[in-house]
């Protein structure tokens, strides 16, 4: 269990919300009661062990510092920013690009009653999860999921390609992109973001995104292990923004910033313990909010 690279991101990032979760100080608790439910029964088992719990963390934060504070701020960052979305009453679809194993359209199942869902990812991993969805039990009677295939060029990120799904272009729409602009090229990522921007006035984007600087050879706690970990899962980091680059970034596309969160601002706001100690996420990485 300590060779996290023979584990896909997606399974990494349940296995690490999962551990979040069972965090006794609710200050540092994530919000995802879900995730294990898409781990094997040996490790849903395993982790209900505090012993264990610790014994993973510890693993973790020598193979890659300060990225298990960051997966479980960032998964209870980007419910805070959901919830911020939702509480207008006016989002009238929400679609993951990249969904992965993202447990938030079951567990925000009453919040999005009135809501269209789309889950997009490749193929495998959509079969993979709606065969576990299955097994599990879990339901959600809003919720498409888009198989798709960029990767290999079989698909395109067009409005015509998300007009297929079934996504609505004038409808005021919420994007979350939740670990996945770093694994797209800088042109296929400006893109979505272009496509985005063709929205209804009013919809929203959340994502995460790594300082450019990184693939230039500049470190920042934890990069180099990041970079090293995700190459040896096949998934290297190929994309970045630079540091102080985010607001005229998304200005190209007439994009604006609602709430921006830096190494900092996670630390202080998700990652300070009850007792005044604090974690140190990634320094790298941030998460932005942002409005069409």
């Amino acid at each position: 269990m300590s060779k996290f690279s023979k584990m896909s991101s997606a399974e990494v990032m349940a296995l690490v919300r999962t551990i979040g979760n069972k965090e006794k100080d609710v200050k540092l608790r994530a919000k995802d009661n879900l995730a294990e439910l898409f781990l094997p029964k040996p490790f849903r088992l395993l982790l209900n062990v505090s012993i264990i719990r610790n014994a993973l963390q510890k693993i973790y934060a020598k193979k890659i510092p300060g990225g298990f504070p960051y997966i479980v701020a960032k998964s209870r960052a980007i419910d805070d920013m959901l919830e911020t979305a939702l509480s207008s009453g006016d989002i009238q679809q929400l679609v993951f690009l990249g969904a992965g194993y993202d447990t938030r359209s079951y567990r925000y199942k009453s919040l999005l009653s009135r809501t269209r869902i789309f889950e997009i990812d490749h193929p495998e991993i959509i079969e993979r999860k709606k065969s576990l969805v299955k097994k599990q039990n879990l339901s959600q009677e809003n919720l498409v999921y888009c198989a798709a295939d960029f990767d290999q060029g079989k698909d395109e990120f067009d409005m015509a390609w998300l007009t297929k799904q079934g996504i609505k272009q004038n409808a005021k729409t919420l994007f979350i992109i939740d670990g996945v602009s770093y694994f797209i090229s800088a042109p296929a990522f400006d893109n979505v973001l272009n496509m985005i921007a063709q929205f209804q006035p009013g919809s929203e984007l959340v994502f995460d995104y790594a300082y450019h600087e990184i693939l230039d050879g500049k470190s920042y706690h934890g990069s180099e292990e990041f970079k090293a970990s995700l190459k040896s899962m096949g998934e290297p980091v190929i994309n970045g923004i630079k540091e102080n680059g985010i607001y005229a970034h998304l200005g190209r596309f007439n994009l604006d910033i609602v709430s921006l969160l830096k190494p900092l601002d996670i630390e202080k706001r998700y990652l300070t313990a009850s007792n005044g100690a604090s974690r140190s996420p990634y320094g790298f990485l941030d998460i932005v909010h942002a409005k069409v």
